[in-house]
């Protein structure tokens, strides 16, 4: 059972957290630092650093919080926030300079709770999905992940991971393309098959 939230408009929640109202911060801790923490643990796979990301951050928020603009979509500027600090940090320590597209890897998989799926011809064709989904190329990931988990935009995406919308429509394509045939066999996982193919930013395909 979810918790009953005071606020439950984002815009509103906000404005009190600007306006120092110490039960908007708790709730914004409460209410998104889960959420941070799952999706920090896809990008570093260290818990002592993701961790340590999220209390900077909110550490952060709350010193600033009179100088802060307004925002509409409070998950997606806490991610997006998270999100460049843990890059940023995994840069810093690694040994040579390299590209942000490559200084990290992105773990999303699926399960077989979470999906229900209790057959075992199921079972085994879901494992060769979930194989075939870790090989696909980091952003690729990271983009299917944030369209089909998060339900963002390929605007939203393009903002979140420094990228144009079109590239983000081709991370999510060419990752599609690669699944298709997996895809085909597992038809009811509607997780990633809601659209049965992206539409382009434009509209167009």
């Amino acid at each position: 059972m979810n918790k009953p939230w005071k606020y439950t408009d984002d815009r509103k929640l906000w404005e009190a957290f600007r306006q120092g109202e110490e039960a908007a911060y708790a709730q914004l801790y409460e209410q998104y630092a889960p959420a941070l923490y799952s999706y920090g643990m896809k990008i570093a796979r260290d818990e002592a650093l993701v961790k340590d990301c999220i209390q900077d951050l909110f550490i952060h928020l709350w010193n600033n919080r009179r100088t802060l603009g307004q925002v509409q979509a409070i998950k997606f500027y806490l991610s997006s926030s998270l999100r460049r600090d843990l890059i940023r940090k995994l840069q810093r320590n690694k040994t040579t300079s390299l590209d942000a597209a490559i200084t990290y890897d992105f773990d999303v998989s699926l399960d077989f709770e979470t999906m229900q799926i209790q057959d075992e011809i199921a079972q085994e064709q879901l494992s060769r999905l979930n194989r075939a989904l870790q090989q696909l190329p980091t952003r690729q990931k990271e983009a299917l992940y944030l369209k089909y988990y998060e339900n963002l935009s390929y605007a939203e995406i393009a903002d979140m991971m420094a990228i144009t919308p079109g590239v983000a429509y081709n991370f999510v394509y060419r990752a599609l393309s690669v699944l298709k045939k997996y895809l085909l066999t597992l038809h009811f996982l509607l997780l990633l098959t809601a659209e049965s193919s992206p539409s382009s930013p434009d509209g167009s395909i």
